[in-house]
This record gives C-alpha cells, sequence and structure tokens, in this order.
C-alpha cells in the first residue's frame, strides 16, 4: 500500500495546489481577482489567465518579481516561465 501512495504522489501536495493555495501573496490581492493560474506544463511553466489587460501588464512588468516569489513555494522551485493569457 506505501508503495501506491508513494507511485501516485498521494498525500503529497502538488504544485499546483500550492500556488493555487498561495496565490493572493504571490501576485497581491487585487491582482489575484483578475488573474487565476491556470495550468503547470512540464514542470517549469505557469500558465496564468487575466481577465483585464491592464493587470496583465502590470503582471507582465512584475513578472521576475512573481518568478521569485513562485520560487518560495514548496515544490514550485523549477518554475522559470510565466505565460500571461487573456481569459
Amino acid at each position: 500500500m506505501d508503495s501506491v501512495i508513494q507511485r501516485f504522489q498521494i498525500e503529497e501536495t502538488r504544485p499546483e495546489e500550492a500556488i493555487i493555495a498561495q496565490w493572493p501573496a504571490i501576485v497581491g490581492h487585487k491582482n489575484a481577482q483578475f488573474a487565476h493560474p491556470h495550468r503547470l506544463d512540464r514542470g517549469y511553466r505557469l500558465f496564468v489567465l487575466i481577465s483585464n489587460p491592464v493587470i496583465k501588464q502590470e503582471m507582465q512588468f512584475h513578472k521576475k518579481l512573481i518568478l521569485n516569489r513562485l520560487s518560495r513555494v514548496p515544490g514550485c522551485e523549477n518554475i522559470r516561465e510565466i505565460v500571461f493569457r487573456a481569459g
């Protein structure tokens, strides 16, 4: 049974779950209202859906800061790219 739990990473927090839980702290509470993490691709590229073009531009400007904050989230140390999409 333990091998099944380890194999399928049951009981472990996935990076996506950790990002969602800490999203307001990562991007700020106001930005979090308009921007939502969508998916993590290949473990290093985070897609973010943004509903407001002004917020998208602001987040693009703060991309390095957001990446730095993401690197402190457990399991997200390998994220090195963020793709902002309208959504």
